[in-house]
């Protein structure tokens, strides 16, 4: 023993373990010090059984929306998204859909279950100038219907061959992955009937009433024999949001 020092502790740590500013203790077994160094500016501490010190310094998770696919549709009857991955919610955001003819109809499905478990409420308008609006709601076999007035997510009669009478519009669902829970789905769209003579706009949201864990989205047609298409420099876009 040094003159002027006190004797180390029997298994204690000693100070020598840490080298530089930053530096920490962990562990790489039971009563076996380590010593794990800063990392890099801006990362954060992360475990990982991987390691010797079952830690390691990572870049901190990105969040926000990720594409996860885009699709230009061309003469379909239907058109389903089945990669959905594991996200908090998904996103589908689509414009410039236009039908091939002014006496089909096209929705959405979840699963492509035609039950009647799309609960449906919302705002609803018809017409021109002077519309009506109607804030209603039913459970119908597909998303954006509303008593009295009927509303496709996809567009009905939608041939009016100009941007601003084409099918337009989002629909977020939320905890898509529950296997436990119904989905909330938000939604919004438009698009001019032509077989009808008027514009149909909604703005509403709706439950699906399924504990099943949504696996795929299907744009399905429900009467007619017409395709739709995007018209030029419009498309579907799927989104994963963290």
């Amino acid at each position: 023993m040094t003159t002027g020092r006190l004797p180390s502790v029997e298994g204690g740590i000693q100070p020598t373990i840490v080298d530089a500013k930053g530096d920490l203790i962990t562990a790489t077994a039971a009563d076996t010090p380590a010593r794990i160094a800063v990392g890099a500016n801006d990362t954060v501490l992360t475990a990982d059984s991987t390691t010797a010190t079952g830690l390691k310094w990572a870049a901190v998770a990105s969040g926000g929306m990720t594409l996860i696919s885009e699709t230009v549709a061309s003469a379909l009857s239907s058109l389903s998204f089945s990669s959905l991955g594991s996200y908090k919610q998904l996103v589908l955001i689509y414009s410039g859909i236009r039908h091939s003819d002014n006496a089909t109809v096209f929705a959405m499905r979840f699963n492509n279950n035609s039950g009647g478990i799309y609960h449906n409420a919302g705002f609803t308008a018809t017409g021109g100038n002077g519309a009506t609006v109607n804030i209603a709601g039913n459970s119908p076999t597909h998303l954006g219907n509303s008593s009295p007035t009927a509303m496709y997510a996809f567009g009905e009669g939608t041939n009016n061959a100009a941007l601003s009478t084409d099918v337009k519009g989002y629909i977020l669902i939320d905890n898509y992955t529950s296997s436990t829970k119904g989905k909330s789905v938000f939604c919004t769209f438009d698009y001019y009937d032509n077989a009808a003579g008027s514009y149909r706009v909604k703005n509403g949201m709706s439950y699906f009433d399924s504990t099943t864990a949504i696996t795929s989205l299907d744009i399905v047609r429900l009467s007619g024999t017409g395709t739709f298409s995007n018209t030029t420099n419009t498309t579907i876009r799927l989104y994963g949001v963290s």
